[in-house]
């Protein structure tokens, strides 16, 4: 059956045209007011770049790193991007005999620095403050105690690091949970005790935006952040590390007494 001319209803595209304007003007808006939102904060600048900080990695976990990094330079000689995962020059092409040298060979740890910013959602969930904490190369310790009250409230966990340098498509983000699990009403809280999640999709769509949002209600914060967050980013012939221990020495409680 042959299809005669389609015809457009003027007054259908003229609203649907309208539509799609007021969604693009939304959009601007939006992104105004939160990049004007981000320009007015004030912070609390803490610098922890003196603390020297090691990069470690229980068994368990560094079985997972060692397969990405050997996964990755795997793609690189065969020219493939899964997962994103290609150098910055493109296609590259390496001799098979070097590929089965750096994969049989344990790969070097180059420690990178980031920071932490704790940005306060809720009046007084953060005592009236925003936090930019700035962790050395390999990273640190991170004690909600220390910053979040006792009020209910929320706020916004938010990283970053220098992405030129440590590019988002060579990164594997892991988190290894260290709260218990809990039950609030009919729903459970806390990943449970060394529970080993990869994050990567997740952690970057989070952080490309305002950073996690967390609510303090019944310590859900503690639940979801509690734990060891892994940051790998793979090159060549090494892998950047950097780790963030977060607990919280006020609920103790909350927290698996068995960490790896």
């Amino acid at each position: 059956m042959k299809l005669g001319p389609i015809k457009l209803n003027k007054r259908k595209v003229k609203l649907i045209s309208i539509f799609f304007i007021v969604i693009v003007v939304t959009s601007l808006v939006t992104w105004r007011i939160l990049k004007q939102e981000e320009a007015s904060l004030v912070f609390e600048k803490i610098n922890l770049s003196d603390y020297r900080a090691s990069v470690k990695f229980p068994p368990p976990v560094w079985e997972f790193v060692e397969k990405d990094y050997n996964r990755f330079i795997t793609k690189i000689d065969q020219g493939q991007s899964n997962d994103g995962m290609v150098e910055q020059t493109g296609r590259m092409k390496v001799n098979t005999k070097y590929i089965k040298e750096l994969t049989q060979r344990l790969p070097q740890v180059d420690p990178f620095e980031f920071k932490l910013y704790l940005i306060e959602q809720t009046n007084g969930a953060l005592g009236g403050k925003n936090y930019e904490i700035s962790f050395p190369a390999g990273g640190g310790k991170l004690d909600l105690n220390d910053y979040v009250t006792k009020k209910n409230g929320s706020f916004y966990f938010l990283i970053k690091w220098d992405l030129k340098t440590y590019p988002q498509q060579f990164s594997k983000i892991y988190f290894l949970s260290q709260s218990q699990q809990k039950q609030v009403r009919s729903e459970h809280w806390g990943s449970g005790c060394n529970s080993f999640f990869d994050i990567t999709n997740f952690w970057f769509k989070t952080m490309d935006y305002k950073g996690l949002f967390l609510t303090t209600l019944n310590q859900r914060h503690i639940g979801l952040l509690a734990g060891t967050f892994y940051f790998n980013i793979y090159h060549q012939n090494k892998i950047s590390a950097a780790q963030l221990v977060v607990s919280d020495s006020g609920n103790r409680n909350l927290l698996c007494a068995d960490a790896l």
